[in-house]
């Protein structure tokens, strides 16, 4: 489970947005 990607990736997801 990518919990922390989806708490991590919310800043990150603007450059590399995770869907």
């Amino acid at each position: 489970m990518d919990a922390r990607a989806v708490l991590v990736p919310t800043s990150l997801s603007r450059a590399s947005p995770r869907v």
